[in-house]
């Protein structure tokens, strides 16, 4: 965190600072940064940023000040909430000026990999018009040929008839400028998929190790027998060549863990994991290692009435933990199958 911590100062009421860390299993030790973060209330001096990145985040929907301190999307995103916090009206699409950096650490400090742009719609599936007239809003390079509002025209178009609205976009401008879609997974979605895969021409390995897992999917999306906790649920990610208008030949998903404590002491998802999908041995070993030993954080209590007399009205409770978040899988052309898991830093300053 303590990178993240120098680069970009956040608003002292910001009650919540959440960090992430990207382990993947590849043996490559690559580690990603990543910060959810209430945009338009932190100083980004001190972190290289794309040129655009000022007039894009002007071009964001502002959150009136209490709701965004308080937590603002990240606490509740529904759509209803969302547009009863917002300072201006806004069109059908909603793009909260809150989002998840994700960052490459260097010798030279900081620089942006991606931007996560939640996007919240009133209706279920936007317009046609809505869909371009957000491309055309995030900055990224679009071929010419993606420009055409004609149905089915081009891979955009081919993923939104089939996917419908995405709840993320991620503007992938550190890595070679790919957008990534992330959706909510669910059994209707990863019939869709299929077409999207197959139309999009992509290596038949990736829907056969989709349908092998399918048993394993349908068991995903329900409560385990006899258990009162949510169920485990899925995101799909998605990434797109704009300039080559072309689906790049990978698919990712993301699995929750309905219990996450639970999950760093019996591996029940990642046991699942693994007899669904082809994923390494080494892979499975080393996601076990490095989770099973998260710090689980410590809570102090509140401080001193001295600090509280200093800084009336807030209450002060200084605890800090790492805790898994989810698992991602990724499949590849010919039967490249890889392993990440996603850990959250949860820094708790304040309570406004």
């Amino acid at each position: 965190m303590l990178p993240i911590a120098r680069a970009v100062r956040q608003h002292i009421g910001i009650a919540q600072h959440i960090c992430g860390l990207e382990f993947h299993h590849d043996s490559s030790g690559r580690v990603d940064l990543s910060l959810a973060c209430l945009s338009e209330l932190c100083d980004f001096n001190r972190v290289s940023l794309p040129v655009w990145w000022p007039a894009y985040l002007d071009s964001c929907d502002s959150l009136e000040h209490g709701y965004a301190l308080a937590g603002g999307p990240f606490v509740d995103s529904s759509n209803a909430s969302l547009s009863q916090q917002l300072s201006r009206p806004v069109d059908e699409v909603i793009r909260p000026s809150a989002h998840c950096l994700e960052f490459d650490s260097s010798s030279e400090g900081l620089t942006l990999a991606g931007l996560f742009q939640g996007l919240c719609a009133p209706e279920i599936d936007p317009s046609p018009k809505a869909w371009w007239s957000l491309l055309r809003a995030l900055p990224i390079e679009i071929s010419p040929d993606c420009l055409e509002l004609q149905p089915r025209q081009g891979v955009l178009d081919l993923v939104r008839d089939e996917l419908g609205w995405p709840h993320w976009a991620g503007l992938m401008c550190g890595r070679k400028n790919l957008l990534k879609l992330v959706y909510e997974f669910n059994l209707r979605r990863r019939d869709r998929l299929f077409n999207v895969l197959e139309r999009a021409h992509c290596d038949p390995t990736i829907a056969e190790m989709l349908l092998a897992s399918e048993g394993f999917d349908e068991l995903a999306w329900m409560p385990p027998s006899g258990c009162q906790s949510p169920p485990n649920h899925s995101c799909l990610s998605l990434n797109l060549n704009l300039a080559a208008n072309a689906l790049v030949p990978s698919v990712a998903i993301e699995y929750y863990p309905s219990r996450r404590s639970d999950e760093t002491l019996h591996w029940t998802l990642l046991g699942a994991l693994r007899e669904a999908f082809p994923i390494a041995e080494s892979e499975l070993n080393q996601a076990k290692d490095l989770l099973g030993c998260l710090p689980v954080g410590v809570k102090s209590k509140r401080n001193s009435n001295s600090i509280l007399a200093l800084l009336p009205g807030i209450a002060w409770s200084g605890s800090m933990g790492a805790r898994l978040s989810h698992y991602k899988v990724t499949l590849g052309a010919g039967g490249q199958c890889n392993l990440k898991s996603y850990v959250s830093l949860a820094a708790l300053t304040s309570e406004p």
